[in-house]
């Protein structure tokens, strides 16, 4: 079991999803790296059944900044190609919204 910390933008609007073994909040983050001169976003699943995250569902909108703590899994599939495809995914224990403020004038050195 791989446990991480990662921050992304939320791609899409978290969706709530209600089956039979009861209700799920998923999601899909940009995390973006920058490495030997070129930016790469990875873009990773997040879910989770706690109840806390599926109340929070409402404020995780489209290009908001979250840290996700959690576990992490990845599985194989092929797409309508017939390519082989990677989805990386973390079952979150926690999520925090991260807030930037713009820069105020006292904020800024002359």
């Amino acid at each position: 079991m791989l446990h991480v910390h990662t921050i992304g933008r939320i791609g899409k609007d978290c969706q709530v999803i209600s089956g039979v073994h009861g209700s799920f909040m998923a999601m899909d983050i940009a995390v973006d790296d920058y490495s030997r001169g070129q930016n790469t976003t990875t873009w990773i699943r997040v879910r989770s059944n706690k109840d806390n995250h599926i109340h929070l569902s409402e404020y995780l909108t489209k290009g908001r900044l979250i840290l996700v703590d959690g576990t992490l899994s990845s599985s194989l599939w092929k797409d309508k190609n017939g390519e082989s495809q990677i989805q990386l995914s973390i079952t979150a224990e926690s999520l925090s919204l991260i807030h930037i403020s713009e820069p105020t004038r006292l904020d800024v050195i002359s």
